[in-house]
């Protein structure tokens, strides 16, 4: 991982915003239900990594922070961050997939909200897929910056 100096790294290019405002929207939403969901929903295991749900929103939240707090930083260049945001995303194609395989439930991924507005399983499906979409599609485009700009 390179680290920089504040002026070799373009913090305020779009993707780099559109990437930490997905990512900071989500984990809030994660810590959010943290704090108002139920004890049954909450204490339930998550059906594809089997550790309480609880657990699971605290490690992914903090982990989507990290990444956020990553891309509007000045600490690391296009090339690392996108590699880093390709990275989780591959994670999370991974997870949905076991998710989709082995329950019927809502994914957690959203928190509360598609509860909150009485959304179907396929609306959130779609909802977070596309989050996923425009991530991974903001992750190639850093990598491809940050290769332009290497020496």
């Amino acid at each position: 991982m390179r680290l920089l100096d504040g002026a070799n790294v373009r913090r305020h290019s779009a993707p780099r915003r559109v990437a930490s405002l997905i990512l900071f929207t989500t984990a809030g939403l994660k810590v959010t239900s943290l704090v108002a969901g139920g004890q049954a929903v909450l204490l339930s295991p998550d059906p594809v990594l089997d550790i309480p749900t609880w657990l699971m929103l605290l490690v992914i939240g903090a982990v989507e922070f990290a990444m956020a707090a990553l891309l509007v930083g000045t600490w690391c260049d296009d090339e690392t961050v996108g590699t880093l945001l390709l990275w989780f995303i591959m994670c999370s194609v991974f997870y949905r997939i076991g998710h989709s395989v082995g329950s019927n439930e809502l994914c957690p991924c959203l928190g509360l909200l598609p509860k909150v507005l009485f959304w179907s399983t396929q609306a959130t499906n779609l909802v977070t897929l596309s989050l996923l979409a425009v991530l991974a599609l903001t992750g190639f485009i850093l990598l491809r910056n940050g290769r332009r700009l290497s020496p």
